[in-house]
């Protein structure tokens, strides 16, 4: 009655329905994978109520399927139909987009799009309650990454982008709940002392003490990252080369470029990618009149490290000096970037020994001049630039204090 008439039902038959259904399931008597199938369907019925019970079922039910171990049947059996979904509304939005004869008309493209764009944030969702953290999760958004359709792709890079601080939230939220719950003891001051009650206040005693002693072994403790997904992705050398020719061709909105940008060289900086067309795109967008040109140098820098060719970030380095700089700047534009070029220099450090220091490289830039020019600053008269100056200089002192002039070292 659902599949068929889903759309057309009364809402209170339909919330009726779909109640029933996960009663039915509750006790054993409807498959997980039908019911499933069944709910995927009803992400799109125009209906609120129902749409968000049957998301909360279907997360509430892989949960608890995979509660004693994994349930790598039906884990398989989902992901496998999340992956066909994600596909499908790609491949119908490129037929619409080349205006072929066979093309699905724009009802069922839509469709598709919302339903699979649904099913992705389901998979964020069951990774960051960490159920789906595997490997087939992290591939199954990262093909969702490169998804023509922009509501997919944007759902999944903010899954990359957000992830691990999202989780970093649910388990200080998590350990502040237990420390609350644990910390309130009822010593019974006002009621009857009786053994039962004292059996319980010692028990609560001894269960703070273990609190306590649990929360000093972690403040002693590294904290290491919960479930990096951007370091389980299984080819994020392909993943980055194809998020730039996305870049490069397609036609989207600015902060929608921004995030595939901040994706792109986040995964250069944390696998130590050589991507080299890259620094020449952020070239482009490194002008001091730049809507969010602070986010674009930040993503400048991020995709530095010490593997990337010297010549190849030159090119960056110049751009930033003749654009940020320069006296025609006011003074917090020159600091950020004089900070800008401090962090590049920190993660490229062969740009100060390369053999070309003491004369204009490849891109035209001298390292020696550059580093001087940015010592004379600490004088300037905007207080930013100064400090800015200062910690540029004190980096340059103590790494190599030959580029520097007498009174500088």
């Amino acid at each position: 009655l659902l599949k068929e008439k889903g759309d057309v039902l009364h809402p209170a038959t339909r919330k009726a329905c779909a109640q029933s259904l996960i009663l039915l399931r509750n006790r054993g008597c409807v498959t997980p994978d039908a019911l499933m199938t069944l709910f995927f369907d009803m992400l799109v019925v125009k209906d609120k109520e129902l749409r968000s019970i049957a998301y909360a079922h279907i997360i509430s039910d892989v949960k608890n399927l995979n509660k004693g171990g994994r349930n790598e049947k039906v884990n398989r059996s989902l992901q496998g139909v999340i992956h066909t979904l994600v596909n499908e509304a790609g491949a119908m939005h490129k037929a619409r987009a080349s205006k072929a004869s066979k093309a699905p008309d724009s009802e069922a493209a839509e469709r598709c799009a919302t339903k699979a764009t649904r099913c992705v944030s389901l998979a964020c969702d069951l990774y960051r309650r960490r159920v789906w953290n595997d490997t087939r999760t992290v591939a199954i958004l990262a093909t969702a990454c490169l998804s023509p359709v922009h509501s997919i792709q944007l759902r999944a890079v903010k899954f990359f982008l957000q992830i691990e601080d999202r989780m970093d939230e649910d388990k200080s939220k998590e350990e502040s709940d237990e420390w609350t719950g644990v910390n309130n003891i009822d010593f019974h001051q006002h009621s009857k002392k009786t053994q039962a009650r004292l059996k319980q206040v010692q028990k609560q005693v001894a269960n703070r003490k273990k609190a306590i002693a649990k929360r000093q072994n972690a403040d002693e403790e590294d904290v290491n990252k919960i479930y990096p997904a951007i370091e389980q992705l299984p080819d994020p050398q392909g993943l980055a080369s194809n998020l730039l020719k996305s870049l490069k061709a397609g036609k989207m909105p600015f902060s929608h470029k921004l995030l595939l940008l901040n994706l792109t060289t986040r995964l250069v900086g944390t696998h130590d990618l050589l991507l080299l067309p890259l620094y020449p795109f952020i070239q482009r967008y490194l002008s001091s009149h730049q809507a969010d040109v602070t986010k674009v140098l930040t993503y400048a820098v991020q995709a530095c490290h010490s593997l990337v060719p010297p010549d190849d970030v030159k090119g960056v380095l110049k751009t930033v000096a003749h654009e940020f700089i320069t006296d025609r700047n006011d003074g917090s534009q020159v600091a950020v970037g004089i900070n800008a070029s401090l962090r590049i220099l920190e993660r490229v450090p062969s740009l100060l020994t390369d053999d070309d220091d003491n004369e204009a490289g490849s891109a035209g830039l001298d390292i020696e001049a550059f580093v001087r020019d940015i010592a004379a600053f600490n004088r300037h008269r905007d207080k930013s630039v100064r400090t800015a100056s200062k910690s540029f200089t004190n980096f340059i002192r103590a790494s190599h204090p030959a580029l520097l002039q007498g009174k500088h070292r």
